[in-house]
């Protein structure tokens, strides 16, 4: 990767639960540069933007987008909405500094 590379996934829950929260220092340690990606179920509204640089921990909540139950149950995510934590639209183009 060059320097600077950011790796994002902007599909639904890759960065939610314990999972998602391992996978994020896992790949952002193997390619040795930033990831981010999303806790919630997206659409138009997209929540749970979170970025991660090489050698961090996670900085969200392992049950952020989780709607009722516990971390290591991801199917129970809740969708984005405006008011959700981290949240864009799908015309941003860019993650938001501090993310």
């Amino acid at each position: 990767m060059s320097p600077g590379a950011l790796v994002w996934f902007r599909s639904c829950e890759t960065f939610g639960a314990a999972a998602g929260r391992d996978f994020a220092r896992r790949l952002t340690d193997f390619f040795g540069c930033a990831a981010a990606g999303h806790t919630f179920v997206i659409g138009y509204w997209q929540s749970g933007l979170h970025r991660l640089e090489p050698g961090q921990p996670p900085g969200w909540a392992a049950n952020e987008g989780i709607a009722r139950g516990s971390p290591d149950r991801p199917e129970l995510a809740s969708s984005s909405s405006p008011r959700a934590p981290n949240t864009i639209t799908c015309f941003t183009g860019k993650v938001p500094e501090g993310w």
